[in-house]
């Protein structure tokens, strides 16, 4: 679901917490890393790494995924905040919202803080919107799921059309995009297996 233009992750989507930054400048710090390094091992700039803790830009999901994997983080971890509930269980009114561009798509985290290995997004995709140029993120596998509506995804070139209940596995270091092609909202899950630090 994530796009590097996007961002946990899909085209360029926005995300939408205002103390981010200031987490990802703590996490940094406390592993003794410098911007340089980060933006390296992420493959991003050091100047958006840069304004992006000082929150004067909006990561895509999938770049928040990369920053993350560059930390030795999850993305649950990244997002944790004080009313998050540690642990196993995330309650529906604590979902973190990591990217909405209102009118067209919005992702909201349903991993809990606990999971290390995987990363879960549901998102939903107004009728015509596209991820716009492929991208790929951090991952070994990802698995999608559409819950209702429409959906055709690219990945490596290959045009897969997903409709209410259908599912796929793509590889998500491959470049990818989707594009809800119905009348109406597509739902649908993105599990992210991640690699092991």
């Amino acid at each position: 679901m994530l796009s590097a233009g996007r961002g946990v992750g899909r085209g360029p989507r926005r995300t939408a917490d205002a103390d981010l930054g200031t987490r990802l400048r703590a996490f940094r710090q406390d592993k003794g890393l410098t911007l340089r390094q980060v933006a390296e091992r992420a493959g991003i700039s050091e100047s958006f790494l840069s304004q992006a803790e000082r929150n004067q830009t909006n990561a895509s999901v999938s770049t928040l995924l990369k920053i993350a994997d560059a930390l030795g983080e999850s993305l649950g971890t990244i997002f944790r905040t004080e009313t998050r509930t540690v642990g196993n269980v995330v309650r529906a009114a604590e979902r973190p919202l990591l990217a909405q561009r209102v009118g067209q798509s919005t992702d909201v985290l349903l991993t809990p803080v606990a999971a290390t290995t995987m990363q879960v997004i549901q998102s939903t995709i107004e009728p015509g919107f596209d991820s716009g140029t492929p991208y790929s993120h951090v991952g070994a596998e990802e698995f999608v799921v559409v819950t209702s509506g429409e959906l055709e995804l690219e990945s490596s070139g290959e045009v897969i059309r997903l409709h209410d209940g259908d599912s796929v596995l793509i590889d998500p270091m491959a470049p990818h995009s989707y594009r809800n092609t119905g009348n109406v909202p597509c739902r649908c899950i993105w599990v992210t297996s991640m690699p092991h630090h």
